[in-house]
């Protein structure tokens, strides 16, 4: 072996050397991304992982499309002043991009807001104060409590007695009091995660987001859900992927409409918002029957929307940009919507 190799390989393992032992320290000193996977925003690092909803919006290319252009301008300029000076947010050009998350930790599920852009902190933090807001310290961040709504009163049922109240004290109709170090159900809480991150949500919902980044437990150490994150990413500018079985059972959904459904497990859509709108539905039933039926469910619809609307060419020729496949338990159905769509919108040009 020459010198010059040997000096190759010599300065080849030191550089390697060097490099695990900067990865290693800005491992332990917590400066490497605290997320189990790399698919998805860096907000996921925030999401419970028992989210049974994920959703995300580049707020920057929505507004900035042509289609949401149009829809804009039903958006007054004195309600987004107004929304300003009671939030300190401005709607237009502080938003970048929203990310939410849907636990099903409690029914209803709790949820958490994830908003990135240029926000003014100082200015927030003050709104909030104004409008009656508690600061609490958790996990090394600030949250800003909100005064929880005032249960409605309501009067007693002729012929019910009146007395003392149920056990409980005064929470809500059917449901359990707090228990120790519990926020009341619907108190909301506003939080800096990081410069330029707010979170809104229910006071629990925002301290779980705080101990998922923190105990790096979130939501990307959920495999199936981050497949089907991975697969509508890039997509889109607006995407959502959720557990449809979880949801039945924490939403309020009709008996009709859970009955008429073949089971199914998870729903991902994903939607490019430019001129028109182009995106893809895709739905996972329980199994290859289920969805054979889903998919006949689909077809019927479409094919009955169409006989309705053959008689009017626009909804016809918006109709005809719905398309509908799969395979096995999969049932995927895309969609592309023309601006010229907005013509059969109230208020539209056409109109």
């Amino acid at each position: 072996m020459s010198r010059r190799t040997r000096y190759f390989l010599w300065g080849s393992a030191l550089i390697v050397v060097v490099g695990l032992c900067t990865g290693l320290v800005a491992y332990y000193g917590g400066n490497l991304p605290r997320r189990a996977s790399t698919i998805g925003p860096a907000e996921l690092a925030y999401v419970p992982p028992d989210a049974i909803i994920v959703a995300h919006a580049d707020v920057r290319s929505l507004l900035g499309s042509e289609f949401l252009q149009k829809l804009r301008q039903d958006l007054k300029d004195q309600q987004k002043d107004a929304f300003l000076a009671e939030t300190g947010i401005d709607l237009e050009h502080d938003i970048d991009t929203v990310t939410a998350g849907f636990s099903d930790a409690s029914v209803p599920p709790s949820h958490t807001v994830l908003l990135r852009g240029g926000f003014k902190q100082s200015l927030i933090e003050t709104k909030a104060t104004e409008h009656g807001a508690t600061v609490e310290q958790y996990g090394g961040k600030r949250l800003f409590v909100l005064s929880a709504p005032a249960p409605s009163s309501s009067p007693a049922a002729p012929g019910s007695p009146a007395g003392p109240a149920a056990p409980g004290g005064p929470s809500a109709p059917g449901g359990p009091a707090p228990t120790a170090g519990q926020a009341p159900k619907g108190q909301m809480a506003v939080a800096f995660l990081e410069p330029g991150l707010m979170a809104v949500g229910e006071v629990d919902a925002v301290k779980r987001a705080i101990d998922a980044s923190t105990n790096r437990d979130d939501v990307t150490t959920n495999a199936e859900m981050m497949k089907y994150v991975a697969d509508v990413e890039h997509s889109g500018n607006a995407w959502v992927v959720g557990r449809f079985d979880a949801l039945s059972k924490s939403a309020v959904l009709p008996a009709q409409i859970q009955n008429q459904i073949p089971p199914m497990q998870w729903f991902a859509v994903s939607a490019q918002v430019d001129r028109g709108i182009s995106g893809r539905l895709l739905a996972d039933a329980r199994d290859d029957q289920s969805g054979e039926q889903l998919r006949a469910i689909v077809n019927g619809a479409l094919a009955a929307a169409k006989l309705m609307t053959s008689q009017n060419p626009k909804l016809d020729a918006a109709l005809s940009g719905i398309q509908a496949s799969g395979t096995g338990k999969s049932v995927e159905v895309t969609f592309s919507v023309s601006p010229d769509v907005l013509d059969l919108m109230p208020g539209g040009r056409g109109h």
